[in-house]
């Protein structure tokens, strides 16, 4: 669904499409004269901030038992310093892995570094909801965004999943 939905949008055939920075470069293939920008979700309430989904959805793990462990952290400590990371942003057109190459992004990408003290994700999360619960949400939010189900939908779907984990 992803997909299609980021086909529609660089063909025009949609105005907005729920993405995140990796759209930067999926756009630039489908169609490198789109023109668009990324901006927030609008808050709906004083009383809650508004979150955005991303930032703490990869990491790198290093076997303590590896006899390669030394060597792994030398390349790792290389890898995420300022200057290959903005030699990185600049080529590849992603995020940074540290925050101290904020002037190196590209002019699509700086707005995202305005926002990045409203990142949230489930690693961070004392509790998570079910992954079935989860992929029928986002499922069903791209399904909403192209027209396929209405909101309601998604809900009470969303709901019967829950209903039917919660029994387990």
């Amino acid at each position: 669904i992803n997909k299609e939905s980021e086909d529609k949008f660089s063909k025009g055939e949609a105005a907005f499409s729920f993405n995140g920075s990796w759209a930067v470069n999926v756009y630039n293939q489908l169609n490198p004269e789109l023109n668009y920008a990324f901006f927030s979700l609008p808050r709906v309430s004083e009383k809650y901030p508004v979150r955005i989904w991303g930032g703490a959805g990869s990491a790198f793990m290093v076997n303590a038992a590896s006899p390669k462990k030394e060597e792994v952290i030398d390349f790792l400590n290389w890898l995420t310093s300022k200057k290959q990371q903005v030699y990185l942003v600049k080529e590849t057109n992603n995020l940074p892995a540290i925050k101290e190459c904020d002037n190196a992004l590209p002019e699509i990408l700086a707005p995202l570094s305005e926002h990045f003290d409203m990142l949230t994700h489930p690693n961070t999360w004392p509790r998570n909801e079910n992954s079935r619960v989860i992929e029928v949400l986002n499922k069903g939010l791209q399904q909403i965004v192209m027209g396929i189900k209405t909101p309601e939908e998604v809900a009470s779907e969303a709901q019967r999943v829950k209903e039917r984990v919660m029994r387990r």
